[in-house]
């Protein structure tokens, strides 16, 4: 009966300001997917698989990457790429996070993306801050959460972001219980349809 009136179920704390900081600030396109299908693209490797493992443990699916915007990213990755998600830029590669972010957030293949970024020495934050806000306001079909992680010097790009009206995460599991509330939520709203 809960969930039938969109109450989600949250398992502490942490769970709990995900899911206020997500259903606050972002919306499932409704252009039709279940919602459970994610992207996840970001300039770490670490993060990006631990993301990963998140959505598998979360009950979603990892989505499958059009082979349109496989082509058009390949040409930035690395060598020895697999071609699968999640995506892992080189770490210097902050700008492209924001353009890889919008163009996996317009495939239709896609309900929700998980941009990740990893502080990189002698990066200019601002810019891929920018650039990541940049492609959450233009995507418009799925959603584009972001996880900044780092602690000491990660803090006012999370407040930057968080003001530009992104949510915003400091680890990648925080993001896909992000994203795992916006799929639940959207089952809630349409078994009480």
């Amino acid at each position: 009966a809960l969930r039938r009136a969109g109450v989600l179920r949250v398992e502490g704390l942490d769970d709990l300001l995900s899911a206020a900081e997500t259903l606050a600030r972002v919306k499932l396109s409704p252009r039709g997917g279940a919602g459970d299908r994610i992207a996840i693209v970001g300039n770490a490797t670490g993060l990006g698989q631990m993301a990963a493992d998140a959505v598998i443990a979360g009950g979603a699916r990892l989505a499958a990457l059009p082979t349109e915007a496989l082509a058009s990213l390949a040409i930035g990755l690395p060598c020895g790429w697999h071609g699968r998600n999640p995506i892992t830029l080189p770490p210097e590669a902050g700008m492209q996070i924001g353009e890889a972010a919008a163009m996996l957030g317009a495939s239709p293949e896609v309900d929700v993306v998980i941009a990740v970024h990893a502080p990189v020495p002698d990066e200019n934050a601002e810019t891929v801050a920018a650039a990541l806000t940049a492609a959450a306001r233009a995507t418009r079909a799925a959603p584009v959460l972001v996880c900044w992680a780092g602690q000491a010097t990660a803090g006012a790009q999370r407040a930057a972001l968080a003001r530009a009206g992104l949510a915003v995460f400091p680890t990648p599991e925080a993001a896909v219980r992000g994203a795992l509330h916006l799929w639940r939520d959207r089952q809630n709203r349409l078994a009480a349809a």
